[in-house]
């Protein structure tokens, strides 16, 4: 009869281990899940870019950006000189904020003599205004 104190207490012993075990690996997890937590939410300033290119767009001058920053949505100006080339019109979208957490707006460029409408997005950024192309739009500048 002395068979089953000692199945019984073997029993205890072991059900004694796991919260040994359980608490090892309550910790394990909980390390694992804070590091994922100690990441930043927010992207650094010239990364998390949603548009196509390298890491800084085409800068704009003064006075497109400031037409960009004060005029309201579908506003159109005229530029004797641009990024897309001499004499071309540009309207602009209303502004909206973009996934890099940028304020951005959607262009739509005609002349420059290229003779045929483009578009382009341009973000603000703490240097300024910058033009880039629409992630969509190849390299040779046509839509898919």
């Amino acid at each position: 009869m002395d068979v089953f104190p000692t199945l019984l207490s073997r029993r205890r012993a072991a059900a004694g281990c796991l919260p040994g075990w359980g608490a090892a690996l309550l910790v394990v997890l909980s390390l694992g899940l804070s590091g994922c937590s100690s990441l930043s939410a927010t992207p650094p300033a010239e990364t998390g870019s949603v548009m196509a290119g390298g890491a800084h767009g085409r800068a704009l001058d003064a006075n497109l950006s400031g037409f960009l920053a004060q005029s309201a949505p579908e506003a159109v100006t005229t530029l004797a000189t641009s990024p897309w080339g001499p004499g071309v019109t540009v309207r602009a979208e209303a502004p909206y904020h973009a996934a890099s957490g940028r304020t951005c707006r959607r262009l739509h460029i005609e002349g420059g003599g290229s003779g045929q409408a483009r578009q382009a997005v341009a973000c603000e950024s703490p240097d300024g205004w910058q033009s880039r192309r629409l992630v969509t739009q190849s390299a040779g500048g046509q839509q898919p």
